[in-house]
C-alpha cells in the first residue's frame, strides 16, 4: 500500500501473486526530485499483478481480500493449551497427565503423541493403537 503524493487521505495498493521467490524493492528519493521507484525481482514463474485504485486504507484492504479471500478462524480447540511429551507410551500415562491437569485446575485442550507412539513401521502420523490402547482400539479412549 502506497500513500498518494498529492493527498494524505488517498492510497493505492499493488499485489503481486507469484509462487517463486521474489524481492519487492520500494525506494523513496528525497528532495529535490521527490520520486519513488518500485522494482519487483523474481526468480521466475507466472506473475499476476493486481493494482488497487485510490482510496482509504480500509478500501484498499477490502479490495485485496476480495481477491485472496478473508481469513478464517482456526478451530476453537486449537487455540487452547496443548501438552506433548516423548514419554506418553501408554494409556495409563496419558490418563495420569490428564488427571494431573484436572486436579490442578489447569486447562488442557489437546495431547500430542511423540515418535514413541508411532507404529512399528515408523509411518508418520500413525499411532500404534494396539500397544497404547490395548483394551478396544475401535472404541477409542476417553478421559
Amino acid at each position: 500500500m502506497v500513500q498518494s503524493a498529492t493527498s494524505i487521505a488517498d492510497y493505492a495498493g499493488i499485489y503481486f501473486h507469484n509462487s517463486n521467490a521474489a524481492a519487492p524493492i520500494l525506494q523513496f528519493d528525497a528532495a529535490p526530485a521527490k520520486t519513488s521507484t518500485f522494482s519487483y525481482i523474481t526468480t521466475g514463474g507466472v506473475v499476476e499483478m493486481f493494482v488497487f485504485g485510490y482510496g482509504s486504507p480500509s478500501f484498499i484492504v477490502k479490495q485485496y481480500h476480495n481477491i485472496i479471500g478473508y481469513p478464517q478462524l482456526p478451530p476453537y480447540w486449537s487455540l487452547g493449551y496443548h501438552q506433548g511429551s516423548a514419554g506418553y507410551n501408554s494409556a495409563d500415562r496419558i490418563k495420569a497427565v490428564v488427571d494431573q491437569h484436572k486436579n490442578n485446575k489447569f486447562p488442557l485442550d489437546a495431547i500430542w503423541f511423540d515418535t514413541v507412539a508411532q507404529n512399528a513401521n515408523g509411518e508418520d502420523f500413525v499411532i500404534d493403537v494396539e500397544s497404547i490402547f490395548p483394551s478396544d482400539p475401535k472404541k477409542g479412549y476417553s478421559v
